[in-house]
């Protein structure tokens, strides 16, 4: 998945400077929260494999949403069924 894509679905850019991590390096990743109780969370900029970015949801660890098409239809679902 393409950065430009998590931007046009809303997600938010969150910048972690070295200071704030202690690790030696400043990243970014990107967040959603698509309802007031689940929040999609991108790979941090420094963990982008040669796919390009996923997301996925700390309450989900085993799903790992690497298809932009995927990503568009959960977030779809998850925003109908939380209406």
């Amino acid at each position: 998945m393409k950065e430009k894509e998590l931007i046009s679905l809303g997600f938010k850019r969150v910048e972690v400077p070295d200071s704030e991590s202690n690790n030696g390096y400043d990243y970014y990743y990107y967040r959603l929260k698509v309802t007031p109780e689940i929040e999609m969370v991108s790979c941090d900029s420094d963990a982008i494999e040669e796919d390009g970015w996923y997301v996925k949801n700390f309450d989900w660890p085993g799903v790992v949403i690497v298809e932009i098409n995927d990503l568009k239809e959960l977030i779809r679902l998850l925003k109908k069924w939380t209406t």
